[in-house]
């Protein structure tokens, strides 16, 4: 569950680059 979030985190951060 919690890498999951991480990915999810990560993806959003990068996308809001």
């Amino acid at each position: 569950m919690e890498d999951k979030f991480l990915a999810y985190h990560e993806v959003t951060y990068f996308c809001a680059i």
